[in-house]
Formats: structure tokens, sequence, C-alpha cells
């Protein structure tokens, strides 16, 4: 029984190790989006735009899975922060080949929803898709409505706004509300649902990198000093070259 507590113990100062890097991650290179901050009021099942076997799947996949964290709102988790830090590791500028989707869209809106568990908070980005470069479903085209999956948001549960952070070095806590991107994305069959693997903001006048790393480098120089046309096309090269390489 001792050792088992000593091992909780050690987990949750691990976890509050963590959330500090991360929260200066964020405050150091990462501005935190406006999608996290922004909340969002707990929504019906008959207002929510999921089914509900696709609703549970994505609750019990944001699910605290050590169970070490106390439930959101409650007085243990005003006593400790909870948050993890992590990168997607090295990425090719365009990452096609790593990816299930790659579309330009704009994030009309979002929607933050709490884990089954109460111990976590996940937001939902919808883009409207206005180009579609590659995908694994047919029915995604043009004019359709994505879901892209991101953990940490805000939310207001019985008129109390709870908060959790995005997880730090996570690609999608760089996009934004109102923003329009070339998205890189992977299916997590599990839930319905894409994460960002990498984004570019798309500007009007050209492609923006979001990640420091992504601006460093005759590659990465090439690919900003192009027009946003331009960046496009070498976007859907891209995917070419990812395809016959299968």
């Amino acid at each position: 029984m001792r050792s088992a507590s000593f091992v909780r113990v050690l987990l949750v100062a691990c976890s509050f190790i963590c959330c500090a890097v991360a929260q200066q991650d964020s405050a150091g290179k990462q501005t935190l989006p406006k999608w996290n901050s922004v909340a969002t009021t707990q929504i019906s099942p008959a207002q929510d735009v999921a089914p509900e076997s696709v609703r549970t799947a994505r609750s019990i996949n944001a699910n605290d899975r050590l169970g070490v964290k106390p439930q959101l709102g409650s007085s243990e988790a005003a006593k400790v922060g909870f948050g993890s830090s992590g990168t997607m590791g090295e990425l090719p500028l365009l990452p096609a080949g790593k990816s299930d989707a790659v579309v330009a869209g704009t994030i009309n809106r979002h929607q933050a929803f709490m884990s089954q568990d109460g111990t976590n908070i996940y937001t939902e980005l919808y883009v409207n898709v206005d180009q579609v470069f590659k995908t694994n479903n047919p029915s995604l085209q043009s004019g359709e409505t994505l879901t892209v999956l991101n953990d940490g948001g805000s939310l207001v549960v019985h008129g109390r706004k709870l908060h959790v952070n995005p997880v730090s070095g996570d690609p999608s806590g760089f996009v934004d509300l109102g923003g329009r991107y070339v998205f890189f994305l992977r299916y997590q069959p599990n839930i319905d649902a894409y994460r960002v693997v990498k984004a570019w903001r798309l500007t009007g006048n050209g492609p923006q990198a979001l990640q420091p790393s992504d601006k460093q480098g005759p590659e990465a120089e090439l690919l900003l000093s192009m027009s946003e046309s331009q960046f496009l096309n070498e976007v859907q090269q891209a995917v070419n070259d990812a395809n016959q390489k299968r």
C-alpha cells in the first residue's frame, strides 16, 4: 500500500512539473490560441453535431489514462496543476506522406467538451474546407466542414468556467479561430476525427510558418518567399510525390 501511494504521489508530482514546463513554453514560444481561452457553454446531446457513439468515444479518449487527475472544478484540482509537454518530432516542411488528409480551409467556430471522467477538456475546431489536396475519405470535398480535435480549452458548466491549457508543442495550439490554413492531418478512426500534424497559415500574400523550425534553412526560405498560389501548387506537388512513393 505504501509503495502504491508513493507511485501515485510521484505521478502527480511529474504531472505538476510537466504542466509548469508546458505553460512556460507557451508563454515563451507559443501564444495560446483564442479557442483555448474563449469559453463555450456545455451543449446538450440534442445540440451536438456528432452522433452519440462518436461523442462517447471522443470523451473516453480524453480521459486521464494514469487515473491520478482530480475532476475539474474540485478543490483538489485547484491545488494541483496537470498537463503534459510533447513534440511531434522532426517532420518535413510539407509532411504529405505522414498525413491522411491535406486541405486548405478556415476555422469558423469551436466547441469545448468535457472528458467522460471529468478530468480534462478537449476542443473541436470546425474547418470550412475550400480546397482538398489529399483525403482518406471520398466525402471530404470543398465546401464541407471538417472536425479537428485538440486537447485543452475553456468550458462553462453550470455557470462556472473551467479551463485546461493545450499541450505545449502540439501543432494544433498554433492554429486559431478565423485563420485560413493548409492543414496536414492525421485521422483517428476510433474517434472519427482529425488531428493536426502540421499547418501553414495563408495570409493572402503568401504562406506563414507557425513553428520556429519551419522558418529556418534554404528550403523553408524558398517556401516563405512564394505567393499563395505558388505555395498551394507546391503543396499539391508534395502530395503527388508522396502518392508516387506508396
